[in-house]
């Protein structure tokens, strides 16, 4: 999948000027942010989950346990597709980046 950059600000947004953010109000900023996380089934939105790894991996966000594994954010894709999400350490944006670039 090629990444879009406007995207992915979009997923930056409920970030900006916090000092972290548990997953759930992040997730449901997004929503009300007009992000689809799952699809009409309650399956995870592959733009999504794609854009936000992106982001881990880029070192543009991170958490406040220092690790990088989805489910050290709370967030846990499942076999058949759904996505679960608990509060566990704060997700953070990383300001020191001016840029998405790759």
């Amino acid at each position: 999948m090629k990444i879009d950059t406007s995207y992915e600000m979009k997923l930056l947004t409920p970030l900006k000027g916090t000092l972290g953010v548990k997953i759930s109000d992040y997730l449901s900023s997004l929503k009300n942010n007009g992000i689809s996380i799952t699809d009409k089934k309650g399956l995870v939105n592959h733009k999504f989950i794609a854009h936000f790894k992106h982001l881990v991996y880029k070192k543009i966000i991170t958490n406040s346990s220092g690790r990088t594994s989805l489910d050290s954010f709370g967030l846990e894709i499942g076999t058949n597709g759904h996505i679960s999400h608990w509060d566990c350490a704060d997700i953070i944006f990383v300001e020191q980046r001016t840029s998405l670039t790759y």
